[in-house]
């Protein structure tokens, strides 16, 4: 008995990011270059989502993320931060073409609702056909830089997929 107590003392920590990871069913639709694209399903909401990203050498990641709901939105991680939850203002350069952005963040990321469709094509755009992403946090003081090499065929089929999770909802 003493055995069974010592081991689950040990797991205990354990099992709720273990449960929590079984509820997402992620699988990886491309990867081209440095960009990859891949659907989730969460269990406990029964919803689908898309996300385009690409990781840098210093494990912070720059996601895009479709949702089956239609919301669209930009994640930047990077797992040195510690953010307090507040809302953030930050700059994203598409090969020195500046985006001023207010987001939220909170943990180890920052995130923004897309939700003026016109910016968000015009910025999409720029992502397909540029080399490099460089974010700024409001001091203009650089916290991550990432390639798209990959993006353009990343982002459209980042598309494809909210196509069929908007249109269906079972989009395997």
């Amino acid at each position: 008995m003493t055995r069974f107590g010592m081991i689950f003392a040990f797991l205990l920590p354990v099992l709720p990011a273990a449960v929590a990871a079984q509820d997402y069913d992620t699988r990886t639709l491309m990867q081209h270059r440095q960009w990859q694209v891949d659907v989730t399903y969460s269990q406990s909401s029964g919803s689908y989502w898309c996300t385009a990203g690409v990781e840098n050498g210093s494990t912070q990641k720059f996601n895009l993320v479709a949702y089956q709901n239609e919301a669209f939105a930009l994640f930047i991680f990077d797992p040195r931060w510690n953010l307090e939850a507040r809302p953030v203002s930050f700059i994203v350069d598409v090969d020195r073409n500046r985006w001023n952005m207010d987001g939220s963040g909170e943990g180890t990321g920052i995130a923004l609702s897309m939700t003026d469709a016109d910016k968000a094509a015009k910025f999409l755009v720029q992502l397909k056909r540029g080399n490099s992403v460089v974010v700024y946090n409001d001091q203009q003081k650089r916290q991550a830089t990432f390639s798209l090499s990959g993006s353009s065929r990343a982002i459209d089929a980042l598309f494809e997929c909210w196509d069929t999770i908007v249109g269906s909802k079972d989009p395997f």
